[in-house]
């Protein structure tokens, strides 16, 4: 007598089906983190967040950008280092009047980088904003010094491939224009205003205007 033909596991067992069981051997797990939690020290703002597992974390950082929700694809993130003591891990945020949104991190010994979920922290409800404090960052650090490894970040994320030279102002190269030039990574927050400064050297009077 002919068998049926076998059943297709689809993810839900099909009657006289055989259930696949799957079991990882020799695996070790992944770290989990906690959730970020906020505590003030007289006018400042500590970020904590824990970790456990069975790999073993190098290093923690915390990524810091200003401004409330909304323009997340030109958002500038800063990168700040956390200090961790046994599970545990702090920053100290930066003096600020504006509202920002902040993620912890963690990254274990064979690279594998864990996040905490983001929170938005708003240091006018929370009673330690600075009036005179405005973010400082540059918001073309990823690419304005047209170094080798920023010319690859231009190139890979297909804003523009710039021809260069080593007549640099500073660093080892710099970028030679001509015509009209388009530069669509810059990273701002928004409700401030920002300023954008360029270095320029030409050979010859040549009338140079820009927009927005």
């Amino acid at each position: 007598m002919a068998q049926p033909p076998p059943a297709v596991y689809r993810g839900k067992p099909q009657p006289g089906a055989a259930v696949p069981h799957i079991k990882l051997v020799n695996v070790i797990y992944f770290q989990a983190l906690t959730p970020l939690e906020l505590t003030k020290k007289e006018k400042s703002l500590l970020a904590n967040w824990s970790f456990s597992g069975p790999r073993e974390v190098k290093s923690a950082d915390l990524m810091l950008s200003y401004g409330d929700a909304g323009n997340w694809n030109s958002r500038y993130w800063i990168t700040l280092k956390a200090e961790i003591e046994g599970g545990k891990c702090v920053v100290k945020l930066p003096s600020a009047a504006m509202r920002c949104y902040i993620g912890g991190s963690v990254t274990d010994k064979d690279g594998f980088r864990y996040s905490t979920p983001l929170v938005r922290v708003d240091p006018v409800a929370l009673g330690v904003a600075d009036p005179d404090a405005f973010p400082d960052y540059n918001g073309c650090s990823e690419w304005g010094g047209f170094e080798e490894a920023q010319v690859i970040y231009l190139q890979r994320g297909g804003f523009m491939n710039p021809t260069v030279s080593n007549d640099a102002k500073e660093g080892k190269q710099s970028a030679v224009l001509k015509g009209q030039i388009s530069m669509r990574s810059l990273y701002f927050s928004t409700d401030i205003p920002h300023r954008f400064t360029a270095f320029l050297k030409r050979k010859f009077t040549l009338p140079i205007s820009g927009r927005q």
